[in-house]
């Protein structure tokens, strides 16, 4: 028996991290209404992307996997935590995961979040958050097959 050559076990977030270098891309969408993220989950996998949906937003933090997804997709107003405090949330888990917003909210609403005068809709001033966030983070619903397609694939380019 050779004691010089050490057995290697990757952990088990780098066998998740690993386990997919050139395969499909994935997508981790949380919105809560299960119309919506059927009907999202299905043209993303008719491009072959590998979806993981949830409608509440609680149970997609307690088991969102950092350095898992290629972009993670959050509705805005959902109950118990909104789409920012999500994200907020998942940043700090994973500060390097990319992350849009669905809305149906008119998206030029949150152009200028960044100013500590500003309000978006019904949401307090969150001036922490509001500095990161740009107009082009959001996608408004309702959005084609195709342009939903087009703007995911833009933001998934590696």
């Amino acid at each position: 028996m050779n004691q010089g050559h050490r057995l290697s076990i990757p952990t088990i977030s780098t066998r998740l991290t690993n386990s997919n270098k050139g395969g499909k891309k994935r997508i981790l969408l949380v919105d809560d209404e299960p119309d919506i993220t059927m009907s999202i989950s299905a043209v993303l996998e008719s491009d072959d992307l590998e979806v993981t949906s949830y409608n509440d937003p609680v149970l997609a933090l307690s088991s969102f996997m950092p350095h898992h997804y290629d972009l993670v997709m959050l509705d805005v107003k959902m109950p118990k935590i909104d789409g920012f405090e999500l994200y907020n949330e998942i940043k700090k888990i994973d500060n390097r995961t990319k992350v849009c917003f669905i809305t149906a909210t008119d998206k030029n609403n949150y152009e200028g979040l960044e100013g500590p005068e500003r309000q978006s809709g019904d949401y307090k001033e969150r001036p922490q958050l509001y500095c990161e966030l740009k107009k082009d983070m959001f996608l408004q619903k309702p959005i084609s097959n195709d342009d939903l397609l087009y703007e995911i694939n833009k933001r998934t380019r590696r």
